[in-house]
Formats: structure tokens, sequence, C-alpha cells
């Protein structure tokens, strides 16, 4: 079983690997499943199951192909305004996802179940993405002096 530390680590981990894959305009467990030649069917699920079974864990090896892709992060482009906008707007989307999810999921208690986290952090996870993404645009418009 992994820790409360490695849970937290895999959880920012996955993070990462989407917003590396969303830079890239491709579905981020193909595109990391295809480059830790995990093969097989569904290496797409298979990788999954690393972030979703707290039992299973990636070889050294595995992360060591996993961070020295996330270090190499050179195709990140400048935005510009219009580009900000859309970007914002489809956060602003996601933000109404996850508030219709919520509306939907949670009931009239104020703890938040097992269950009704689950329905909820695919939501939070994509506005986690497009931030992370948005906010390393910006950092690169600002470094590149636009």
């Amino acid at each position: 079983m992994k820790s409360n530390t490695e849970i937290a680590y895999y959880q920012r981990l996955r993070s990462k690997m989407m917003v590396r894959a969303e830079l890239l305009k491709v579905n981020w467990a193909r595109y990391y499943a295809n480059l830790l030649n995990l093969g097989g069917v569904h290496n797409e699920q298979y990788l999954k199951n690393f972030f979703n079974d707290d039992s299973k864990r990636l070889n050294s090896e595995q992360l060591a192909i996993i961070l020295m892709d996330l270090e190499n992060i050179t195709d990140v482009r400048p935005i510009n305004q219009d580009q900000l906008q859309d970007e914002v707007l489809r956060m602003i989307g996601e933000i109404g996802e996850l508030t219709r999810t919520m509306k939907k999921e949670l009931d009239e208690h104020n703890d938040i179940s097992d269950l009704e986290a689950s329905k909820l952090l695919p939501k939070t996870r994509n506005i986690l993405v497009l931030a992370e993404e948005l906010h390393i645009r910006l950092e690169e418009t600002k470094a590149q002096g636009y």
C-alpha cells in the first residue's frame, strides 16, 4: 500500500502528466502508456491503475522516464489576449461542469463521501490541468517579454 505521502505524490504526478499531454494535444494515458512501453490491449487503463489503485506503484525506471519527459517541456507557446480569453472561457466551462455535478451528486450532509469525491475529482482535475497550462503559458509569455 502507498503511504499518504505517496498517494499525494501520485496525484500531483498525474496532474503534471495531464498538463504535459494537454500541451501536446494528446490523450495523457495513451501518451504515457506508449512512452513507458506498457503494451497490451488496455495499456491506457493499465497506466491509470497505477494512479487509481493504492497497491500499485511505478518502478524507478518508469518514474525516471516520466520525470525526464515532464522536465523536457520545450514546446510551451506564449499566449496572446485572444488565446487567454479562450482558455479562461474553457476553464469557466469546466467550473460550470463541476457545479452541475455538485448539484447532482452532493446530498444534504456537509461531509463529502468517498463516492461523492470520486464523482467530483475528474472535474476538479480538468480545472487544475487547464489552470496549470494557462499558468505555464503566461510564464513563458513573461519570460519572452511579450
